[in-house]
């Protein structure tokens, strides 16, 4: 039976593990995960969501490893585990993805590969919300949903990791303040069809805002509800892929 599944935010503690994922609990936001697997609720997709902190800096991966099944669940359990081994000495997430394409890519020859599209954010708080850098390893741009109804599209496309030796990629700055919210998503919900086309990034965008403007500072509410637009807009029929979409965002101040 294929499921959307959410995780609702908590108000406290670190982080843990929900749904297969590692999600952050950060103070002074509030994170909302949703997934949607095209197999079920015992599928084992390649969508992952890891995180670490790491003194004052969370560390977050969202990514899409090729395939699924064991093989891709192998390779998912890599990343987390270059991310937690890493996260100490201060890892910048452009220099991250390098170490995951340098795992994935293996020997360079194209039938070793084992591609990942990967979002990689760094967050740390500061005076009124949190100043971040994100590098985009092939995964749909990551979105930030401003509390004036902007939407600000972060970074430039990119490489996946694994299938080239020693390609370059790059960070770009930004900041959440109160009302903003940082989505991170994967490619199953633009990708998304029905008989008038694919989802798409123009209708990602224009739900981003309005669930954004809906659901001020809820993470989670956010999450599912573009999850659930991209699985109407796939109707009479179910999304041909799976779908993870992670929002962080600011509450405003009381």
């Amino acid at each position: 039976m294929n499921t959307l599944r959410t995780w609702p935010p908590q108000p406290h503690g670190s982080a843990e593990i929900a749904l297969g994922h590692a999600l952050p609990l950060i103070p002074g936001a509030s994170v909302g995960l949703a997934t949607f697997a095209m197999g079920g609720e015992g599928d084992l997709s390649g969508d992952f969501c890891t995180s670490v902190l790491a003194g004052e800096r969370w560390l977050i991966a969202v990514g899409d490893m090729e395939g699924k099944g064991r093989a891709a669940s192998s390779s998912v359990d890599e990343c987390r585990r270059l991310l937690h081994d890493t996260a100490e000495s201060g890892v910048r997430p452009h220099e991250l993805v390098a170490m995951l394409n340098d795992v994935l890519a293996g020997t360079g020859r194209p039938e070793d590969s084992r591609p990942c599209a990967v979002c990689v954010v760094s967050l740390r708080p500061c005076e009124g919300g949190f100043a971040g850098r994100v590098c985009n390893g092939g995964s749909p741009l990551p979105l930030v949903a401003r509390a004036n109804g902007e939407l600000d599209a972060l970074g430039g496309p990119n490489l996946a990791a694994g299938y080239f030796p020693k390609p370059t990629w790059n960070d770009w700055a930004f900041e959440l303040s109160p009302g903003d919210t940082l989505i991170i998503l994967t490619d199953g919900l633009v990708d998304s069809r029905s008989p008038q086309g694919f989802f798409g990034d123009e209708r990602l965008d224009l739900a981003a805002q309005k669930l954004a403007a809906q659901h001020v500072g809820d993470g989670a509410a956010i999450a599912a509800g573009l999850v659930a637009e991209a699985q109407r807009f796939a109707l009479p029929h179910l999304p041909q892929d799976d779908m993870l979409v992670l929002a962080v965002s600011v509450p405003h101040r009381t």
